[in-house]
């Protein structure tokens, strides 16, 4: 029995296929160079807390809580999942509580595998006794550390660990405008030092370091995201392409951008008005992107198990 495909199914069936082989070769990779290795992810969901100690879910990931007015009776869920890329299923993990009117701006795992996670509150918030920004550990019998140095309009945000245990983060004004500033955290006292000082006409977010020494931050500008390279040792900052998917521009930015230990790097975001986020690989030669798996989460991190 002869079977006719149609031309535009044909092209379905075949971006499918190479979808899924890029996905088993990913998850194949991984697993065999890095033994372990997990993308976790960390999002936040409101519950609203009556005097009565009633609860309503309102269940709603995000990663920035906007307006806020007197909002002392109301928390949200902090909730840690990971997901195996071969399978695409995520499993919840650690929960903790903080303020509706504060966003998660940043998460990663110390060397030790503690997780941290920066906490920002919201530009327009009103509430009485407000937390300042500060570094959380989620699942941790550690107390919580203010960090120190950074004025009511700026946050810290992208924080990544290095390969021999530095934090490092990105401080920017909460609208997202320049100045930028790459700082160098203490986790145990909330102090930064400013490391390097990224080029004031573009909007940057997002670190990623790869196991061969580079660091990568994305910046947006003019509705493109574009991936740059970050050389600390030469105070450099260099453009490289900008990302793609389905051959059209990628004007959104990320919420997230990892590297594994295959030096591949994987981005997490979505295009605009589209959800829930997902995790693609990005081709450093020409910054397409591939979509392999989604993954409801705010932002995500490398954790090695």
């Amino acid at each position: 029995m002869e079977i006719r495909i149609s031309r535009r199914r044909f092209g379905q069936l075949a971006i499918a296929t190479t979808t899924i082989a890029g996905f088993s070769y990913l998850a194949s990779k991984t697993s065999a160079q890095t033994p372990g290795l997990t993308i976790a992810g960390i999002s936040s969901r409101g519950t609203v807390i009556t005097p009565d100690s009633s609860r309503t879910d309102v269940s709603s990931p995000s990663v920035e809580t906007g307006d806020a007015s007197d909002t002392s009776d109301t928390s949200q869920q902090v909730i840690i999942s990971s997901i195996d890329l071969p399978t695409g299923r995520s499993q919840r993990g650690v929960t903790s509580a903080m303020p509706t009117d504060e966003s998660i701006s940043g998460f990663a795992y110390l060397i030790d595998g503690t997780p941290v996670v920066a906490i920002t509150p919201a530009r327009t918030t009103r509430r009485k006794g407000r937390n300042p920004t500060r570094l959380s550990f989620p699942g941790i019998s550690r107390a919580e550390v203010t960090v120190s140095g950074l004025t009511p309009q700026q946050r810290l945000e992208s924080l990544m660990v290095t390969p021999d245990g530095v934090l490092l983060g990105l401080v920017a004004n909460k609208n997202g405008t320049p100045p930028v500033r790459l700082v160098e955290v203490n986790p145990n006292t909330g102090t930064f030092n400013v490391r390097l000082s990224l080029p004031s006409d573009q909007k940057y977010s997002t670190l990623a370091i790869c196991p061969n020494g580079t660091i990568y931050t994305t910046a947006v500008a003019n509705g493109a995201t574009t991936l740059v390279r970050i050389n600390l040792a030469q105070a450099s900052v260099t453009p490289l392409v900008q990302l793609r998917l389905n051959n059209n521009s990628w004007g959104n930015g990320l919420q997230s951008l990892l590297c594994n230990n295959a030096n591949q790097l994987i981005a997490f975001g979505a295009p605009r008005y589209i959800q829930p986020n997902a995790l693609y690989t990005v081709d450093l030669g020409s910054g397409a992107m591939a979509k392999l798996v989604d993954f409801d989460a705010a932002r995500v991190a490398m954790r090695t198990t």
